[in-house]
């Protein structure tokens, strides 16, 4: 098939941002619960992330999704606070409280476009990973023409004990994955195309295979619409997640997985069925789409163009699904008509009694309700006891965190020179 046979369009110049999508698809066996892979993106962050849960773990009752699940939205959490000022920062503040499963392991990769920079950070452990493409001119062989051809720049390399055997962070040593993760920065251009995916793409799909499904989108993702480029990424991620769940089912064909295996002397022929996670994106510069979050927490995946609703469960809903239990919508009323003020006080003491059971509380219940009352946004506020007066009071998106404040954060909220001044009278 011969692709766009042209020169490169003319992009944009000015600040960088990605454009992101995603998509899952479970294992067939594994479908009811959701499978085992978890994905994320943030487009208000420019960050993304893969975690594959290890089918290696589930017993004793431990269900590796829901590992994989709470850890990449653990690492989200402390990305989005505002604390840490770079993705290997947030995730050590990540990984400082244990996970509240008690159980499991998992692979991850996490992305980041560091704001107001070209520097795509990457974090990886295990046989998950990451790509940059570049699209550049490629004469086709045997014409005059040339077309536009998106050749890999940076690949993450898998960390593996074996064959089949990755490297994993499990949750008793969760605190220590900052130490185990390959970190690769690389400077990004406008119209490089980032790529994040689980084995299960890996294992089905070799390089020029991927290569070829994003030469298929190229001029979509580079179109001067940004509401067509979000388009194309997601159709990239969907086509990628499809065509490697189709292979995973093939045994006529040779695949990245059956040449691992018959280098190490095994046998095993064609593809491998599993799991599939992928998130795709284009830097691009200029207007942006409406800013989404895509993830899969809560078991089935969601996209959402607002900030998603948390509520005691732990669930995130996009708009339109919020469940009874969730925060309402400002200036919305409840099914009892009580007043917001009251609504956001019952859902902040739900997602406080949450946060009880799964992280050191930050804050007392009095000190949240205090907080609503003096309008203070709860995004992230933390009245850390014996620490001194350093307070960090960062409540810049209005979300609702009760995160305890590490010793990590702690020295950079006092690098940044916060202290009880900032505060209202009450935190002081």
């Amino acid at each position: 098939m011969l692709l766009a046979v042209c020169s490169a369009p003319a992009l944009h110049s000015g600040r960088l941002h990605v454009v992101l999508g995603g998509s899952v698809l479970p294992h067939p066996a594994k479908a009811d619960k959701g499978g085992e892979d978890a994905f994320l993106f943030d487009d208000k962050r420019c960050l993304f992330g893969v975690a594959d849960g290890v089918g290696g773990s589930a017993k004793n009752g431990v269900d590796p999704g829901a590992f994989s699940r709470e850890m990449l939205e653990r690492c989200h959490q402390a990305a989005a606070c505002g604390v840490a000022d770079a993705l290997p920062d947030a995730l050590r503040l990540a990984s400082e409280c244990p996970l509240s499963g008690g159980g499991g392991s998992s692979t991850l990769v996490l992305g980041q476009l560091e704001e107001g920079t070209s520097t795509l950070r990457l974090l990886n452990l295990g046989d998950s990973g990451a790509m940059v493409l570049r699209p550049a001119m490629r004469e086709v062989s045997g014409t005059d023409a040339k077309q536009l051809w998106p050749r890999v720049v940076l690949r993450t390399q898998e960390q593996t004990h074996g064959w089949n055997w990755p490297y994993q962070t499990r949750a008793r040593t969760f605190d220590a994955v900052g130490k185990e993760v390959d970190e690769v920065s690389t400077a990004v251009r406008e119209g490089d195309i980032v790529l994040a995916a689980s084995d299960g793409v890996f294992d089905n799909l070799f390089e020029d295979a991927l290569q070829f499904l994003v030469a298929e989108r190229l001029d979509a993702l580079r179109d001067p619409d940004p509401l067509a480029a979000q388009a194309a990424a997601d159709a990239l991620a969907q086509n990628i997640a499809e065509q490697a769940k189709a292979i995973g089912g093939m045994r006529d064909l040779k695949t990245p997985f059956s040449e691992a295996a018959q280098e190490e002397g095994r046998s095993h022929k064609g593809g491998k069925v599993d799991d599939v996670a992928v998130v795709c994106g284009v830097v691009r510069s200029g207007a942006r789409p409406p800013l989404r979050l895509g993830h899969n927490f809560g078991g089935a995946p969601c996209v959402s163009e607002e900030r998603p609703v948390v509520t005691h469960s732990g669930a995130f809903v996009p708009p339109g699904e919020r469940t009874r239990d969730a925060a309402p919508a400002v200036g919305e009323r409840t099914r009892d008509a009580a007043p917001a003020a009251e609504v956001q006080r019952r859902n902040t003491r739900d997602a406080f009694s949450r946060a009880q059971r799964t992280l050191p509380p930050a804050l007392s219940e009095a000190e949240a309700a205090a907080a609503l009352e003096h309008g203070m946004p709860l995004a992230w506020l933390d009245l850390p006891r014996n620490r001194g007066p350093e307070r960090n009071a960062d409540a810049r998106d209005g979300t609702f965190f009760v995160f305890p404040l590490s010793n990590v954060a702690h020295e950079m909220t006092r690098r940044d020179a916060v202290t009880r001044d900032s505060l209202p009278a009450w935190a002081a």
